[in-house]
């Protein structure tokens, strides 16, 4: 009942939550990375997201997709704990109604949900696009991947603003 309530410290701590989330998130980065012998330089958060650093030596695709992935991998993972969580704490894991009449836990399990969604759009730099530019190196070389995806990015930038004027601003 996080927004129903005038509380402002269950307001903070969410926030904290959904950062802590985000956190995680590019720990998954760095512990693929790592687990590929590449080091993380820094993990940096913004108001908008974050940043795992990872320092490469030279671009291997393979290695890429499986870093950009792990990221949203984390989020689902979350989202499926905290949906056991609330499962076996006897709740509905997520009901349809408006965000602000659900539960902290179930909030967080959203949060989780539309974090991985987010990160895994096709379009670059983020985690889809970067997938989307692994994928298309098993038919390409990487620096013709690299103009494909960001020819992809353009036109799934397009159709997202389009789509966003026509569903959300009636």
């Amino acid at each position: 009942m996080l927004f129903r309530s005038d509380s402002a410290l269950r307001i903070v701590g969410f926030i904290f939550a959904v950062f802590a989330c985000v956190f995680l998130h590019e720990l998954g980065h760095a512990l693929t990375a790592k687990y590929f012998g590449l080091p993380t330089l820094d993990i940096i958060l913004l108001p908008i997201g974050g940043v795992a650093r990872i320092a490469a030596s030279r671009f291997d695709a393979w290695v890429d997709g499986w870093i950009a992935i792990a990221g949203p991998a984390v989020n689902i993972a979350l989202a499926g704990l905290l949906g056991v969580g609330i499962w076996l704490f006897g709740g509905e894991t997520v009901s349809w109604t408006a965000f602000k009449d659900l539960n902290w836990a179930q909030q967080l399990l959203l949060a989780n949900v539309g974090l991985a969604l987010f990160n895994l759009l096709p379009v670059f730099p983020l985690d889809g696009g970067r997938v989307l530019r692994a994928l298309f190196c098993y038919w390409m070389s990487p620096s013709t991947a690299t103009n494909a995806d960001r020819k992809s990015t353009r036109l799934n930038s397009s159709h997202l603003v389009i789509s966003y004027a026509v569903f959300c601003l009636k």
